[in-house]
């Protein structure tokens, strides 16, 4: 029995041991790569706490951080800098030293110890900005902002005299006041200034609300969060600074899996029941809205990538959406377009805001509207979400990609891995609200098949090779699924090629052409006669994928 007592307690007391470390508080809350971190814990028995080193880590995502440790009151700080980001190649190199993009756990172990089901259900969050992020900050109404509308804002007026913020580290100190002295010659200018009018209360983002924005030199990019931390401590909210740029979901994952076949696109539109629709004898009209690399007539967009294990170049993005949304659309009266991304992806979000607050003024007309936004960000960007907001409190149908695997290539082997794209993780915070529009975030299936394999964020992949199957992408955890699930695999004519001259069409896959297929649906369910917005099951027939079908009510 003594035997076996002291068994349990060695087991106890070992447990306890292996334990996480409680976290009070970490600074800033959001950080670049490059950053430094300061995260606050209780004194540890049997720890030495020293600036050369500690025997602890600290676990962000899948990767273990050596932290510097300091007394400060009656609790330590830990410090130490993310890595900064290797330098772009090509064809690119994922930077595993980094965590992933977006919101991540954090955990606090002694040195050694690997993380467990147990240690991770301790975790405190971190958002993981996007690197070389530009700053924006906003006013809203004229009578009540921190600076006149028609002046520069200048970034010292974070460091002000009279702000005094809680202790910090000798390290985090330093680093404020190294900050304070690069900021003072940084003035930011109005980049975004509402031209629609005044469409919502005092306050909205598409009504009279001031956007001033600029670049940050690079000694002070890395540490974007504590002028962001030090935003928020000292105005409560009334100013933001943020990253001011998404990025477009890539092409996907390497098309291994994706060959082409004769009559490659009529699997989709077997799969979701394409056929001609008896239309309503009121037509009713509908705008369509693409906020993309499409303005109506060039897209300039490329993207490297492979396609069955051969170097291959997809040309073009906004404007196979658009092909794609025109195929499955019967009739609209009406298409707009925001070339808010540049030919490498990158899309500057107060083009978005503008596109997003042009569709709100287009509800004015009583047609109804539909945004396609093929484009994603990790991180939960505040102004992006105020214009998405405010496009479904005004009725407006948004449709996003919901991201592909490749999304997080590699991030799975923790279990405080998560992997977050905007504006689709919001669909369940803007279901709550019953806004009288709604946000559809699609997912991609490869078509032809009865048991579809998705190929969207999130989902593990496979590879078959000589009969034997290998994982090349491991399942990882998300905040939300997807609304509905869309065919997302094509062949289609490139952008400023004609048919003639492209006898070979090139290939398109990914949820960025998902997405469309589900605008398309949209403008039918308009022209099918109906009122408001589908819910999903409006949408499908018997599983997740989209069924033009179900709209009509002829589910097979």
């Amino acid at each position: 029995m003594n035997q076996a007592l002291t068994a349990v307690l060695i087991a106890l007391l070992l447990s306890v041991a292996r334990a996480a470390i409680p976290v009070e508080e970490i600074y800033p809350s959001q950080v670049a790569p490059g950053g430094l971190i300061e995260i606050t814990i209780p004194p540890q028995r049997d720890v030495i706490c020293r600036r050369s080193g500690t025997p602890l880590s600290v676990w962000i995502g899948s990767r273990p951080y050596a932290p510097a440790c300091e007394p400060l009151g009656a609790d330590w700080v830990l410090t130490f800098r993310l890595p900064k980001p290797q330098p772009e190649t090509s064809p690119p190199v994922r930077d595993l030293r980094l965590p992933q993009e977006g919101l991540q756990g954090v955990v606090v172990l002694p040195a050694g110890e690997r993380l467990t089901a147990s240690t991770a259900a301790t975790v405190r969050n971190l958002a993981i900005l996007p690197p070389g992020a530009g700053v924006l900050v906003i006013q809203k109404n004229g009578k009540r902002g921190l600076f006149p509308s028609n002046r520069p804002f200048n970034l010292s007026i974070l460091f002000a005299p009279g702000f005094r913020g809680s202790n910090h580290s000798a390290a985090v100190s330093d680093q404020l006041r190294r900050l304070e002295e690069s900021v003072r010659d940084i003035d930011l200018k109005t980049v975004y200034q509402p031209s629609v009018g005044k469409l919502f209360p005092d306050g909205s983002l598409c009504g009279d609300t001031v956007v001033q924005g600029g670049q940050l030199p690079d000694e002070v990019k890395a540490d974007l969060g504590m002028l962001i931390e030090q935003a928020e401590r000292k105005y409560g909210g009334s100013i933001v600074v943020a990253p001011d740029t998404a990025k477009q979901p890539p092409g996907g994952q390497e098309g291994q899996m994706l060959r082409r076949t004769e009559g490659g696109n009529e699997l989709a539109w077997q799969a979701i029941g394409l056929a001609p629709l008896v239309i309503s004898q009121r037509i009713r009209p509908v705008t369509v809205h693409t906020i993309d690399t499409f303005d109506g007539t060039t897209d300039n967009y490329t993207h490297q990538t492979q396609l069955n294990g051969l170097p291959y170049t997809m040309r073009g993005h906004g404007r196979a959406i658009d092909q794609l949304i025109r195929t499955v659309a019967p009739v609209t009266s009406r298409f707009e377009y925001t070339p808010a991304c540049d030919a490498k992806g990158t899309c500057r979000v107060v083009q978005i805001i503008e596109g997003l607050c042009q569709a709100v003024a287009a509800v004015r007309s009583q047609a109804p509207v539909i945004v396609n936004l093929s484009f994603a960000t990790p991180y939960d960007h505040p102004i992006l979400r105020q214009a998405v907001q405010e496009a479904l409190q005004a009725g407006v149908a948004v449709v996003t990609a919901y991201g592909n695997s490749d999304r997080c290539a590699l991030r799975a082997s923790s279990l405080l891995d998560y992997c977050n794209a905007y504006p689709a993780d919001w669909t369940t915070t803007m279901e709550e609200k019953k806004y009288p529009g709604r946000l559809y975030a699609v997912g991609a299936s490869e078509q032809g098949n009865a048991t579809p394999q998705n190929f969207q964020r999130g989902e593990a992949r496979w590879s078959r090779e000589n009969g034997q199957a290998t994982i090349t992408q491991h399942r990882m955890s998300v905040a939300t699924q997807p609304t509905v699930l869309a065919p997302a695999f094509f062949w289609l004519t490139p952008p400023g090629m004609q048919a003639q001259e492209s006898p070979s069409p090139g290939a398109y896959w990914g949820t960025s052409f998902a997405a469309p297929l589900v605008t398309g649906a949209l403008v039918r369910w308009v022209q099918s006669g109906h009122q408001g917005w589908p819910t999903p099951s409006q949408l499908q027939c018997r599983d997740a994928r989209l069924d033009l079908r179900r709209i009509t009510d002829a589910c097979p």
